[in-house]
């Protein structure tokens, strides 16, 4: 069972008014990500072919999943032992996974570090050129840092204007995050709905490709700019 949240605000296909469609300076790259979220790193200059690898992977990996998993919380519990690649010492987590690993091949699951269900639209945003910040494929409990799927992007205006109709017929939805407007959120209810916008975004940018990147103006070039502008005459 693939886990489906209601979301209290809703799902709203339309962009944020708010949304400042900002876009960092390459050189803003280097070392951890962007947004100001934790336990994150950079993620950019990714092939299709590469975005297309990950997407078959966590197909395959949420197949097995869907299978094996008669409630969310197991869902849950499995999703993390193939993310992590640490299956607990309880003998029911490793039947569990002697069970997946009959049905996908976890030596070969590559979803580059990040949580099933939000890495393919990870690396699919980077293949056309958006930069994402963060993500996350919902968790249940109090401290959780998304009950919904969701995956924050730095997304210009032409990148957004081309992914509105994909991701209204995909049942997603966007969003900004408080104090995080230079960034744009992508969430729906369920993974299913995420992974449908990522078969959609790499089969319809391959031959029709989407707007290219474009850097934005580093900060420290904002800086000097100031510093060095002429005073009143």
């Amino acid at each position: 069972m693939i886990p489906h949240v209601d979301v209290e605000a809703g799902i709203v296909p339309e962009l944020p008014a708010a949304a400042q469609y900002w876009m960092p300076a390459k050189e803003e790259m280097l070392g951890e990500g962007i947004g100001y979220f934790r336990g994150v790193w950079s993620l950019y200059d990714v092939t299709r072919e590469d975005a297309a690898a990950v997407a078959a992977s966590e197909q395959a990996a949420v197949a097995a999943l869907d299978v094996l998993s008669p409630n969310a919380q197991q869902f849950d519990r499995l999703a993390r032992v193939l993310e992590t690649h640490d299956p607990s010492t309880d003998a029911d987590d490793e039947a569990a996974v002697a069970l997946l690993a009959e049905q996908v091949d976890l030596t070969s699951l590559h979803l580059g570090g990040l949580e099933v269900g939000v890495a393919g639209l990870s690396f699919a945003l980077a293949a056309i050129g958006c930069i994402p910040a963060a993500s996350c494929r919902g968790h249940m409990g109090d401290d959780a840092w998304s009950y919904n799927p969701i995956v924050f992007a730095a997304v210009d205006r032409p990148h957004a204007d081309w992914l509105l109709p994909r991701v209204r017929r995909a049942k997603c939805g966007f969003g900004i995050g408080a104090g995080r407007e230079n960034v744009l959120a992508i969430q729906a209810h369920s993974i299913v709905d995420l992974m449908a916008l990522t078969a959609s975004i790499l089969r319809e940018s391959d031959g029709l490709p989407a707007p290219p990147l474009r850097w934005g103006r580093s900060r420290s070039a904002d800086a000097d700019h100031r510093l060095r502008a002429p005073g009143p005459r």
